[in-house]
């Protein structure tokens, strides 16, 4: 009876196996994604910063995709850049950094060859080309 088991669970490993390794082979795969950089712009946002961030390296660990989010903040008052700190010190995997909104136009000139979504959250009709979650 051990014998039996043994078999069946052999069998059922090697079965697993050999269909990760067709599915794996079969799927095709960029030598090297380039990361897309999300620029947020931001003042007082203190309510929806965390979400957008949790939001967009969520759909980023989904989709397989590696993001920068740039954070761009124009002096807020409230708690906005601690909560964003706090998300960027928690090293999940996404390059987070936090710049003041003088700073966007020379970022952007800088890296204008990467790929870049700016979305000023002042304004949150602007959510256009933004992955995030809709609830």
């Amino acid at each position: 009876m051990l014998w039996g088991m043994l078999w069946i669970l052999g069998a059922y490993g090697a079965a697993i196996a050999i269909l990760h390794l067709a599915h794996a082979a079969c799927k095709p795969r960029p030598n090297n994604p380039k990361a897309i950089t999300y620029a947020l712009v931001t003042h007082n946002n203190e309510a929806q910063i965390e979400w957008f961030l949790r939001s967009l390296t969520f759909v980023s660990r989904l989709k397989g995709k590696p993001i920068t989010i740039v954070v761009f903040d124009d002096y807020s008052t409230d708690g906005t850049l601690p909560v964003a700190r706090k998300i960027a010190d928690e090293r999940n995997g996404v390059e987070i950094r936090l710049l003041h909104e003088g700073d966007l136009e020379p970022y952007l000139m800088e890296h204008a060859d990467q790929a870049t979504v700016v979305c000023r959250l002042d304004s949150l009709g602007n959510k256009k080309g933004l992955p995030v979650l809709q609830i």
